[in-house]
């Protein structure tokens, strides 16, 4: 192609490149939906149509590219600055395959750079920067560089061993590196088949962004800098190779050091309390001392109990995990703040407790043990400024562009669950970080009684206690949980029940932990304490044990509720039912910073101080319970006003009971007052499923 001709071509091969680049805006802006041109509508569906011409474009423009003029001549010129002029001898097929390799391997190496930007920028620096997630980011990266080195070498060998038979002469080194790197550009869209699926949203552009910029320094590093930086260090130079380490070096001191840098100066003494929030999921109330529990020792429970309130029947408004950590965090049910069931996350705008302490000068961590309550997914991180979950390296995998090819290679772990140790040393290690008397918000969760491993029984009785009385279990469990290992699927139901107690008081041991390393600190008597969980598991009801289609039994929904510290006074016993949703209005009325925005829980403080005059009424109410949809659509719900309880099951019908300390009797044919309560529950109910219609039809 003669010069006048090369110089149109690309021309017209920028201005594809500028179109293209518009297609893909165009495309993240409209949510991936159609470009509209007058009577002509496109649909596109995803960003893959329109990077694919862009790569196309770059791949042509590459190969149109003069060495005497344009962009193309000023890196020539800067090489040859560098001594590094291009070499054009000859290229057989295995020299040819070698800069291929380098040329792919800088490529890939890009794309994993760019893919860990991506998911930073899109997760919360603290769990973005776990280990599982660096581990991920590893294999996915490895994975991407040979697979891109591969493609490389492949093609550069290609093209020196057919160059001869299409142009009637050998090609270049040059050359071939010239085709390689147009294959390469060309083929990079196709990478975005196995990315996960483009996200919209209010930090999409954010994150396009930061991933553009970072896949352009990638390239230029990995593809230019470091093989300079490797020719000039064979030549016996090392001006570069200098910089480049010292890059390196300064890089990897800042990783490390990221932590270190207090995030502000103290002003001094602390204006509010801190707030230590510990969730322990899968407790029972009946399961803890104070609560009438016998046969479990749980001192430290007990003893918050006596320094602070107790709230004596609170009840969990769902029953998946997930849900009902996001109705103590935001005071909202389900239904309001949308996550609901498997799949759901939190919806966008819905204002938690940690954003508002955030506002009032709080820093806030989260430390989860369980797996399901892992952040990006369920949304709870974005209500914190750090959040370090329990995600293991199969959960971050599917995360990274070349993640998904590895995952048969690294399967799940069977049990959602990690010990106590790891959230408290988290949270040890943060908490240090901070300047003194500055304020803090932590949520530390500890779920190892939801997913507890068997245990021998103690004295080698086949029996033991549970809710339901001493039952003689010496049989295996029928139906064990889904996550057990094979060795502890054919334990008795008395194993399983006193491994469900060992968790309890390890649980308990761990907010003794917690309590004594604030002592330790200075910190005990101007912390909030607050302990309760977000559902406890079945031991027993509907023949249930541990995990199973148990629905919403008191003993299943009622949950412990502690609190101590600033603001509370010592053995106080609040009752009438109370919820989840009432946590976060009650700590803001403790901290006098008002009501929760949209809050559907109430403020209890009123009845937490030594001096409170008021005691509340039994009859309180009413609070909600929900349970997650059944296969066929409907879903468990029930209501409680003070001590009547109403559950409407999934096929419609509705059973009446009264609850007491856990405990409940149906009354199985409802007459005088018993049917006129049953009235006003179920009208009630119909009132709160009506309004979930209306929220659903104005925020799908």
């Amino acid at each position: 192609m003669d010069p006048l001709s090369r110089q149109r071509a690309a021309r017209a091969v920028n201005a594809g490149l500028v179109l293209a680049a518009v297609a893909v805006l165009v495309v993240v802006g409209s949510g991936g939906a159609t470009i509209d041109l007058g009577p002509v509508s496109l649909p596109l569906g995803q960003a893959f149509l329109p990077l694919l011409c862009l790569g196309a474009l770059a791949g042509v423009r590459v190969l149109l590219g003069s060495r005497t003029g344009g962009l193309e001549a000023r890196v020539l010129r800067a090489f040859a600055r560098l001594g590094l002029p291009p070499r054009d001898l000859p290229a057989a097929p295995f020299r040819a395959a070698r800069g291929g390799v380098v040329l792919g391997a800088g490529f890939g190496a890009s794309i994993a750079l760019a893919d860990g930007v991506r998911v930073a920028l899109s997760s919360r620096p603290a769990a973005a920067a776990s280990s599982a997630a660096l581990g991920a980011l590893t294999l996915s990266g490895l994975v991407a560089v040979a697979l891109a080195a591969l493609f490389g070498a492949l093609v550069a060998a290609g093209v020196a061993g057919l160059f001869p038979r299409l142009a009637g002469r050998r090609a270049g080194r040059y050359e071939a590196g010239r085709w390689t790197a147009a294959a390469l550009l060309a083929a990079g869209p196709f990478v975005l088949l196995l990315a996960p699926p483009l996200a919209t949203g209010e930090r999409t552009p954010f994150v396009m962004v930061g991933t553009a910029l970072a896949l352009l320094a990638g390239l230029a590093f990995f593809c230019f800098v470091l093989p300079a930086a490797w020719l000039q260090l064979q030549g016996g130079r090392f001006t570069l190779p200098l910089a480049v380490a010292g890059l390196v070096v300064l890089a990897a001191a800042a990783w490390v050091l990221r932590g270190a840098v207090p995030r502000g100066e103290s002003t001094g003494a602390a204006v509010y309390p801190n707030v230590l929030l510990v969730t322990i999921t899968g407790l029972r109330a009946d399961a803890v001392g104070s609560y009438g529990a016998t046969t479990t020792a749980t001192p430290a429970l007990d003893a918050l109990a006596e320094q602070g309130a107790a709230f004596r029947d609170t009840v969990t408004p769902s029953r998946f995990t997930p849900a009902a950590a996001a109705s103590l965090l935001t005071g909202l049910y389900p239904s309001s703040h949308g996550l609901r069931d498997d799949g759901d996350a939190l919806r966008p705008g819905i204002e938690g407790l940690p954003e508002r302490l955030t506002a009032n000068g709080y820093h806030c961590a989260a430390f989860v043990s369980a797996r399901p309550l892992e952040g990006r997914r369920s949304g709870l991180a974005r209500l914190f400024e750090n959040y370090e979950d329990a995600a293991a390296l199969s959960d971050w995998l599917p995360r990274f562009t070349f993640g998904r090819l590895l995952l048969r290679a690294v399967p799940a772990s069977p049990r959602p669950v990690r010990g106590p140790r790891p959230a408290l040393e988290l949270f040890r290690s943060w908490i240090g970080t901070l300047p003194p008397g500055v304020p803090w918000c932590a949520w530390v969760e500890l779920g190892e009684p939801a997913w507890p491993l068997p245990a021998s029984p103690r004295g080698g009785s086949d029996e033991v206690a549970v809710p339901a009385g001493r039952v003689a279990m010496a049989e295996p469990l029928q139906d064990p949980p889904a996550w057990s290992p094979g060795a502890a699927r054919k334990r008795s139901l008395a194993a399983w029940m006193e491994g469900y107690r060992a968790a309890v008081v390890a649980a308990d041991a761990a907010v003794g932990a917690l309590q004594q390393l604030l002592l330790e600190r200075g910190e005990l008597h101007r912390t909030l304490v607050v302990v309760t969980a977000e559902g406890g598991i079945p031991l027993g009801e509907q023949g249930a044990w541990i995990e199973g289609p148990a629905g919403l039994e008191e003993g299943i929904v009622r949950v412990p509720w502690l609190i101590a510290g600033p603001g509370v006074g010592a053995a106080v016993q609040v009752g009438g039912p109370s919820s989840l949703v009432d946590v976060a209005p009650t700590l803001l009325g403790l901290l006098r910073l008002g009501g929760a925005r949209d809050a559907e829980g109430e403020d209890l403080s009123r009845f937490l101080g030594a001096a409170a005059r008021e005691e509340r009424d039994p009859g309180s109410g009413p609070v909600f319970s929900e349970a997650r949809a059944a296969p066929g659509g409907g879903r468990p719900r029930a209501i409680r006003i003070g001590g009547w309880k109403l559950v409407r099951d999934t096929d419609g019908g509705e059973r009446l009971f009264q609850a007491s300390a856990g405990a409940e009797q149906e009354i199985l044919a409802p007459r005088d007052r018993a049917l006129r309560v049953r009235e006003e529950l179920a009208e009630k109910l119909a009132e709160r499923i009506a309004r979930e219609r209306d929220l659903a039809g104005e925020r799908p």
